[in-house]
């Protein structure tokens, strides 16, 4: 067969391999050709996921993240970019990381649904999962009746999370026990 001198950027023949070698349950080839793609166009997305997921699932995340980053640096138009790195700091621990991508993702795409669900869920990680005990002891005073604890509890654990809504509620609830 002769050489056909195609383009020597054109990364279709490794991305295509590395996805039947997936599809058919071979991670480690499907690795090996990933990466050969990924060293031909290296901001091509569907790769750049599939090697974040073949790398994820061999537990290698720290390879992952100067992938999505140098992807990022460049390519801010992609919603499901900003999303799946998020995703990959969020399983990693690493909620600060994905609070920031997440934001500046907002920043990018302000109407995106994806963008805008998967920054509530690592709202809630930053800023109300901290405090989740907090708030059930203040629950539990209020439930066994002991209001003066539970006014207490609740203002600190408002101090903490202002913007839940039940929390307040049961605040104003507790005054009224307490005809405050």
């Amino acid at each position: 067969m002769e050489n056909e001198h195609g383009n020597p950027w054109d990364s279709r023949r490794e991305f295509l391999m590395a996805m039947a070698f997936f599809n058919k349950g071979m991670p480690e080839p499907a690795l090996h050709y990933s990466k050969k793609a990924y060293q031909l166009k290296p901001f091509f997305f569907p790769n750049i996921h599939l090697l974040a997921t073949l790398l994820d699932q061999q537990g290698r995340q720290e390879e992952i993240f100067p992938i999505f980053k140098r992807y990022l640096e460049r390519e801010k138009g992609n919603p499901e970019a900003w999303v799946y790195t998020a995703t990959i700091y969020r399983e990693a621990g690493e909620t600060e990381k994905a609070w920031d991508l997440l934001e500046e993702a907002k920043k990018n795409h302000p109407e995106n649904k994806l963008v805008k669900d998967h920054h509530q869920q690592v709202h809630y990680d930053k800023f109300i999962a901290p405090f989740k005990e907090a708030f059930s002891v203040a629950v539990d005073f209020y439930n066994k009746k002991r209001y003066d604890a539970a006014l207490i509890a609740l203002n600190a654990y408002i101090d903490d999370v202002p913007e839940n809504p039940d929390a307040f509620r049961m605040r104003a609830f507790t005054k009224y026990y307490l005809h405050k």
